[in-house]
């Protein structure tokens, strides 16, 4: 397993959790900036206050995930394209993905595309996790599969990645390939909406034993 998955859960430095990954100063800065604006998120969700985030790139959605991962608890369900690496390689987001996973998080994830990326560090997580016996089960959507996505996210041109965290906290990537995204810490309601679209789903698509 990598150096980054030897990580413990710890209050997030954008400097070493993307210290490896290269980044310019001025990508770094933003991430400080963006970390403030989920920090301010997270304390809201504390006081029951339901707000929502906007994330435009991969850094934001990197970072945004790993935050999630952070505060959940029991369930995930994540539908994908392939993780092809670009968000789930960089910064902590398979350390956080590995810690939700040995302390029995449960998670579901659906794969748009064939062509798994099975080099991504996000990947090897959830594929070691469930060799070892961690609750991880992966699926392949079928076309009805991504027919329903399309019928279900129509108003945002039907092709809708999304993801969501124990019963409260969602993500929905709106545009996937430019990784424009909605996301809350404390939306159970809007939340509900996505696990029940998530349900569904996974009726018509096939288990990757």
């Amino acid at each position: 397993m990598s150096e980054i998955l030897q990580l413990k859960e710890e209050e997030l430095n954008i400097k070493e959790l993307y210290s490896k990954d290269n980044l310019p100063q001025e990508v770094i800065s933003e991430l400080e900036s963006f970390q403030k604006t989920l920090n301010t998120s997270i304390e809201n969700s504390t006081k029951n206050v339901e707000d929502f985030l906007l994330n435009s790139n991969e850094y934001h959605a990197s970072l945004l995930l790993t935050e999630l991962l952070k505060k959940t608890e029991k369930q995930l369900n994540m539908v994908v394209g392939n993780f092809d690496g670009r968000v789930s390689n960089i910064g902590g987001y398979a350390n956080q993905l590995n810690i939700c996973l040995k302390k029995g998080v449960d998670a579901k994830i659906i794969f748009l595309n064939d062509n798994i990326n099975k080099e991504s560090k996000t990947y090897k997580v959830l594929s070691e996790n469930r060799q070892a016996g961690a609750k991880v089960k992966f699926y392949m959507a079928t076309q009805k599969t991504k027919e329903l996505i399309k019928e279900s996210f129509e108003k945002y041109g039907g092709n809708v990645h999304f993801s969501t965290f124990d019963s409260d906290k969602y993500r929905a990537e709106i545009v996937p390939e430019k990784y424009v995204a909605f996301a809350s810490f404390n939306a159970p309601l809007e939340t509900k909406k996505y696990i029940n679209i998530f349900d569904t789903l996974l009726k018509t698509s096939t288990e990757i034993k």
